[in-house]
């Protein structure tokens, strides 16, 4: 925070997964979204669940296969996203988010739902 009042002015990126979507459940962050006086973004990752920003998402299906568990076996932890567009996805936001906001990189990524990604929903609040 600064003297400036009250909130944070620094940038803000909310990457929330489509079964916990934090402003709709999370209290805290109800609280805290609307104090943020800088930039800032929100978006959802479709079909995912709460572990598919882990790297779990590659390799639990490996996993269970070896296991000889059921194809789908693993959609209660990680969403039916495919495992190779949810890293990609994932790793275009954080590495956009840091070239722009460390780097000073322009991108046009973070100006709406993007063609490339159409997974990752962009939340206007």
């Amino acid at each position: 925070m600064t003297g400036r009042g009250p909130g944070l002015d620094r940038p803000q990126l909310l990457l929330e997964a489509a079964d916990h979507e934090a402003m709709a459940y999370d209290e805290a962050w109800q609280q805290f979204w609307p104090n943020l006086r800088g930039w800032r973004r929100m978006y959802v990752l479709e079909k995912s669940r709460h572990l598919s920003y882990t790297d779990i998402q590659i390799l639990m299906p490996q996993i269970a296969a070896h296991l000889g568990q059921p194809p789908g076996s693993t959609e209660p932890m990680l969403g039916t996203i495919r495992p190779d567009r949810a890293v990609a996805a994932t790793r275009a936001f954080v590495t956009a988010f840091f070239d722009l906001h460390l780097r000073g990189r322009a991108t046009r990524l973070f100006d709406g739902t993007s063609g490339a990604y159409p997974e990752m929903r962009f939340e206007l609040r």
